[in-house]
Parts: C-alpha cells; sequence; structure tokens
C-alpha cells in the first residue's frame, strides 16, 4: 500500500473593521514602495551563529488527540551520519476511531476529495490498480466486495465489527461467505505469522522508494 497522509482539516475566516473616518478633509493614503527595506548591519565577528535544529532520531510516541498517537523516527544508512529518510508513524485505537474502506471504482478522488466526503481524520492510498482505476485485488466497501483476491503472496486488512485486523491469504484465505464490512488486499506481507519476513530477492529493489504499511501492535 502506498503514501500515508493525514489531513487536518482546519478553516477560518477572520474580519476586522477599522472605524470611520470624520467627515473633515480626507486623510492621504500613503503609496507603498517597491524599494527593498535596508539591509541590516551585518553581524559582529564576535556574534555566534545559530546552531541548527538538532535531529531527534526517534521522537517516541507524541499524543495528538485521544486515541491517536504520532512517532517519527529517522532512517540512517551506514558509513552515512544525516538521515536519509524518516518513517512517520501513526498508532491508532480501534476502540476510538471507526476503520473504513472508501472505493470508487473508475471514479478516482485524491485524498482530499476522500477525506472531505468521508469526513476522516486519517486518509490512506492503499492498493494496487490498474489504468482504468479499478483494483487488482479484492476490495470490500460498504459490505460490498469487488475484484478478486490476491494468493498467498499477499495481505488483507479485514474489517470486521468495525475492528481491523491483519491476515496473511496463505494461512487466512479469504471466505466469500465471511461477513465483512471492509476490506483491502495488498502484498506483500512484510511480516508473516511467526516473524518470518514476506520480502524475499524477488521483491528487492535497487531503488528505494516511499510506501505505506499498516500494522497491528501487541497490544
Amino acid at each position: 500500500m502506498r503514501r500515508l497522509c493525514g489531513l487536518l482539516l482546519c478553516g477560518g475566516l477572520l474580519a476586522c473593521t477599522l472605524p470611520a473616518a470624520p467627515a473633515a478633509e480626507p486623510v492621504p493614503i500613503p503609496i507603498p514602495t517597491l524599494l527593498p527595506p535596508a539591509a541590516p548591519p551585518p553581524a559582529a565577528a564576535t556574534e555566534n551563529p545559530p546552531s541548527p535544529t538538532p535531529i531527534v532520531p526517534d521522537t517516541g510516541w507524541l499524543p495528538v488527540a485521544p486515541g491517536l498517537e504520532k512517532r517519527v523516527v529517522q532512517i540512517y544508512e551506514a558509513g552515512r551520519a544525516e538521515p536519509v529518510e524518516a518513517a512517520v508513524v501513526l498508532r491508532v485505537d480501534p476502540a476510538v476511531y471507526r476503520f473504513e474502506v472508501g472505493y470508487r471504482p473508475g471514479q478516482p478522488q485524491t485524498l482530499r476529495e476522500w477525506a472531505l466526503e468521508s469526513g476522516g481524520e486519517i486518509v490512506i492510498n492503499g492498493g494496487f490498480f490498474t489504468p482504468e482505476w479499478t483494483a487488482t485485488g479484492l476490495i470490500i466497501a460498504g459490505g460490498e466486495a469487488s475484484g478478486r483476491s490476491y494468493g498467498d503472496f499477499a495481505g488483507m486488512v479485514a474489517i470486521r465489527d468495525g475492528r481491523p485486523e491483519i491476515r496473511w491469504l496463505g494461512a487466512a484465505p479469504y471466505d466469500p461467505a465471511e461477513p465483512l464490512e471492509g476490506a483491502l488486499q495488498a502484498f506483500p506481507l512484510l511480516i508473516r505469522p511467526g516473524g518470518v519476513p514476506g520480502i524475499n530477492a524477488d521483491l528487492e529493489r535497487d531503488t528505494p522508494d516511499r510506501r505505506t504499511a499498516v500494522a497491528v501492535d501487541r497490544s
């Protein structure tokens, strides 16, 4: 599954009124100049330049809202002092947040459009699709299933009774008779049951790409 984008939708209108000018002679309106302001004098040689903000390798879990935490972990490569990327992780409590899958085959929408339509606070673009904007795997949205289930190389986020679960299709394939409110399939399953890695040499690439993953922790 691909990019993770948390949208915070907020808006405001700030209006102010000025007192009416007296009925006496009008006050001339100053015309702004296009000349740049005078440059400040150079800093004294004895002043120390401001130190850059240090990069925190791991922020730890930071509360965002009830049932929602955020964590940023820097990713380093061997032999490099600066991080090459940052992993942004959101931890969502299913007892507080409701999980849903949205799908409209042939009618793609941006993440912002999905967020405005659904009212969701977190919107994730997930799964693979064809040039005709149809999912290549199984999708269940609003209880309606469409598409074709992947094989044992893939995983599935299944929503039952409002709570999400992650399944490896090799151990728990999709059953059309099971009552799921939502489902989304993608591949590869990064960690299989028992801690077995789901990435093999055939799936490794020389060029890294940004990706989104979903997981369930021990609690």
